[in-house]
This record gives structure tokens, sequence and C-alpha cells, in this order.
């Protein structure tokens, strides 16, 4: 008799009976008195680990066992009009975990070894589980080489070479952009459900352009073709904040107020390559100055983040912003009680603002300002004291929102240096 998937009442009364099981693991290992101060949580995670591995190796060895007793003496293959001899042979099983090999039904085909039950099973013909698959991705995006991504998966117990995980890499990057673009459309047709159960209380869209080198694809090893091209990445957050009835910080942050700081800061986002100070040793300060310490002490006011998702593309800024807007109504986002949007001063983000999010509160990335008023001080002071007090004193107006005071002093110290100017 056909039987359905288990229901979720179903699943949670595996997952409780589960957990007792994993009280008898506990007493096994360490004993009824429990483990030692001794024991570090990274022993206490193998042991969970390896009973988790042991837990799904056993349950999946015996319901594949099952499944096999069902299938007749023939089985229908993928290759039109063949048929072949039910098998039961070892087949490696990857499962998240520890590998296992389990004996279960095959079918050899002209296309290869076929197993009629993966489908239902969830793998595809890399031989991963959902779980296993989703590690490898994580692994292929997060570190810079296919051979750093292959050494940190055979630290975690999974096998696989450099070149399997970059065609793993590509093949589930273009159905992750595939879902990505599915959703934007169905976002201009309106028919996109949000896909939260209530709308957030504070919500913020952060856009920035950043610069990359590709190179052409389908021309063998190496390099070919490079080009210099931007990619577009959106951070969509959901955050805990309070309310105020005034400004909680009128002033800039100290961090702002170093000059040592604010230096490296400015070469960091600028590129530059400028002398350091003849003091400064390229190490950290050894302790932070007092009125950093006391804006340490007050983070627990500030604004915490709580879901982050990001959409990704090389696309232009028509296609991306639709793209940004799916995730916006997936989340739920224009349903917010606080809304917020959050970009540099490159044209295409405020067009995607007015497009897309029209209501979100538009903010300036200050960290863009910093840069642009310290250079511009830079250039329009006498000596390094003027040039930083005319800083600090832009920064604040900025801070302020008192924006047209400092396009003004811009504005004249730029007709100054134009007189200046040898003719």
């Amino acid at each position: 008799m056909a039987q359905r998937p288990p229901s979720p009442e179903k699943l949670q009364e595996i997952h409780d009976l589960a957990a007792g099981w994993g009280k008898i693991v506990a007493r096994r290992v360490f004993g009824a008195s429990g483990p030692g101060q001794q024991v570090d949580f990274q022993a206490l995670e193998q042991v969970a680990a390896a009973a988790a591995a042991g837990l799904t190796a056993g349950t999946l060895g015996t319901l594949l066992e099952q499944q096999a007793q069902t299938l007749g003496t023939e089985q229908p293959c993928p290759v039109p009009f063949v048929a072949s001899a039910t098998r039961t042979d070892p087949w490696p099983f990857k499962a998240a975990g520890s590998p296992s090999t389990n004996r279960f039904a095959t079918v050899p085909t002209a296309a290869g070894t076929f197993s009629p039950l993966r489908p239902g099973q969830r793998l595809d013909n890399h031989n991963y589980s959902p779980t296993v698959l989703q590690r490898i991705a994580e692994a292929a995006a997060r570190l810079q080489s296919a051979a750093e991504a292959t050494f940190a998966l055979h630290l975690a117990g999974i096998e696989i070479s450099s070149r399997h995980l970059q065609r793993l890499a590509r093949e589930i990057g273009g159905a992750l952009a595939q879902q990505r673009d599915h959703k934007a459309l169905q976002h201009r047709r309106r028919a996109l459900p949000a896909r939260v159960a209530t709308a957030p209380a504070v919500v913020a869209v952060e856009v920035d352009g950043g610069r990359l080198r590709t190179r052409e694809v389908g021309c063998g090893p190496g390099v070919h073709q490079q080009q210099n091209k931007e990619d577009k990445i959106a951070c969509l957050v959901t955050l805990t904040s309070v309310v105020h009835p005034t400004d909680p910080q009128p002033q800039p942050p100290p961090s702002f107020l170093e000059p040592r700081r604010v230096q490296r800061l400015v070469q960091q986002m600028q590129g530059l390559s400028g002398d350091k100070p003849q003091d400064e040793s390229g190490q950290e300060d050894a302790s932070l100055p007092p009125q950093l310490e006391e804006a340490s002490a007050e983070r627990d006011s500030k604004p915490r983040r709580q879901v982050r998702t990001c959409v990704a593309s090389m696309a232009d800024c028509h296609a991306f912003g639709p793209m940004l807007a799916a995730e916006a109504q997936e989340r739920d986002f224009y349903q917010a009680g606080r809304r917020a949007f959050l970009g540099d001063g490159a044209a295409y983000n405020w067009g995607i603002q007015r497009g897309y999010f029209p209501d979100f509160e538009a903010i300036t990335d200050f960290l863009h300002v910093l840069c642009y008023l310290y250079l511009a001080a830079w250039g329009v002071g006498a000596d390094e004291a003027q040039r930083w007090s005319v800083y600090v004193d832009w920064l604040g107006a900025c801070w302020q929102g008192r924006v047209t005071e400092v396009i003004e002093a811009l504005r004249i110290g730029q007709e100054r240096l134009v007189l200046q100017r040898p003719r």
C-alpha cells in the first residue's frame, strides 16, 4: 500500500524520540554524572555529531533496504526502451556527517548506474544529499579558491575534487540565479506572496557596488580576455531598534575624530598609498581612547541586526532593481513600521530607491561622506592643523544635517583655489 510522506506531527514525534536516544548516548559516553569541566564544547560537539551521523546512516540504510525489497525483478531506466535487472550493489551515499555505504536497488544502464529511488530521496547525479550540497556551495562561495574550499570540505569529512567542486558551484549558482530571476518576474506580475508570517518592525535595504575581474568562459584552463566589471550587492536586514524622543547621538562617533584612524580609513576606501604618520608603527593602538571606550559601552542602545539576506548580480541597475524589490516583497519589508534605504553616492542607487523604495528613508553611507570631506579639507587647508580643523567642522555639519553649509563652504574654497592658480 502506498504511503505518504510523514506529517509534521509525525516528524516532531520522531524528533522527540531521537532526543531521548541522545540522552542514552550522553549517559553511555560520560556516565550518569555527565561531562566534567575539563571537557570542552568541541569534544561535546564531536560526540553529538558522531551520534547524529550514526543515527542517519542506520535510518537511511534500513529505509533504503526496505524500499529495495519492494522492487520487482526489472525496473525502467532513464534511457528510452531500455530495462535491466534490479541489483543491490554497494553505493557510496554521502550524507551530513560522515560518508556511509548503503546497499539498495540500482539499475545499470547505458548512461551509467541509476537508482529508481533517487528522485524520491532528493538525490541528484552527484550522489550528494541536499545538506552536503549546501555545505559545498557555502565553501565555494566563502573561500578564495577551489583548493581552499576542497581542503575545508575534506576537514569536514566531505571528499570532493577541486574540479568537481567548481562544476557544482556553477550548477548551484545557475539554479539560484534562475530562482532569483523568476521571483523578480513574479514581483513584476504582482504575483509574489510574502514568505513571512508577520511584517517586521524595522528594516533596512543596503545597496553597494564593487569591482571584480572576470575572464572569458569556455576558453580552457587559464585566464583569457580578462575584464574589469562591476557587481551589485544588496543586503536586506531586519533590526531591533529603540525609538528616542531626541537624537541619541548628535555628534559624530569618536572613531571619526581620531586622525590616525581616519587617515587609514580614507586610504583603504580610496585606494590611496599616502605616507603613514611618523609615529605610526603599523599596529593598532594598544588601548582605546577614553571616548572610544565610552562609545563601546553605549553599543547596547544601538540597533541590532536580526536577519540578513542578500541579493547579488552583475546585471545593470534596470534589472537589479526588480530583483531587490522581489526579495523585499517576499520578506514583507513594504509593510514594516520603519524603513530605511542606505547607499553611497552612485546615481543608480538612488534611481532604485526612487523607483522601488520611494517611501523608505533615504540615508547616505556616511563613510563615503567622510572620505570626500577629508580629501576636500586637505585641498583647501593651508597646513595640517587647519586641514584637520576644517574636516572636523564639515564632518559635524554633515552629521547634523547641515549639508547646505558644507556645500557653500566647498564652493568658496573652490573659488579661492581657482584664484590662487598660477596664470
